[in-house]
């Protein structure tokens, strides 16, 4: 359930995949060397019982690919891409990156990452319970695809998009309103 890949050499690698190693909860992937890294296309797809991953540290400059990378993280709670530079990830390179992840509560990233949330919101809106982007730097357009994505909550279901007074500042009470018409409250 546990790998220390820590003291792994990965200097070379080009890609590094755990898919389907539907037993491990825990990676330290800290310590990491991504510089030569291209794609982590479905890297730790179908790794359901993966609950926690430190990907802080990754050099993600010359990544052009992370489709369905974390699709079936069904028990990851938190993500931090802050210093991940995603302008390398192609248009299409980044779909289905979330997908089936519904613990994911936290997506803490920088100012790019707000298109690879537009094209993951569909993917994120139906699993997720709560969502915190207080880390993240997003336009209006970004935040209102994200409220439009939401689910419909049942009338005793209510959850919460965590979004800080920098994101909040963006929004019109209109799209405040979208939200919470749904039964999500914007914190």
């Amino acid at each position: 359930s546990y790998i220390d890949t820590s003291n792994w050499n990965t200097s070379k690698c080009t890609s590094i995949s755990f898919a389907k190693c539907s037993k491990i909860k825990r990676l330290d992937t800290s310590k990491w060397n991504t510089d030569n890294i291209t794609t982590f296309n479905g890297a730790f797809q179908g790794c359901y019982k993966l609950q926690d991953i430190d990907v802080t540290n990754w050099n993600m400059d010359n990544v052009t690919n992370t489709l369905s990378m974390f699709n079936g993280c069904s028990n990851l709670v938190n993500i931090d891409t802050t210093n991940w530079n995603f302008y390398s990830i192609t248009r299409t390179g980044a779909n289905s990156m979330f997908l089936a992840c519904k613990k994911l509560i936290s997506i803490i990233g920088d100012r790019d990452i707000d298109d690879v949330l537009m094209r993951n919101v569909k993917c994120l809106n139906g699993n997720i319970s709560s969502l915190n982007l207080s880390g993240t730097i997003l336009e209006r357009p970004s935040l209102r695809a994200v409220i439009n994505g939401l689910a419909d909550l049942t009338d005793t279901t209510t959850q919460t998009l965590t979004l800080g007074a920098t994101l909040m500042a963006k929004l019109t009470e209109e799209d405040i309103a979208i939200a919470t018409n749904k039964n999500w409250t914007i914190a």
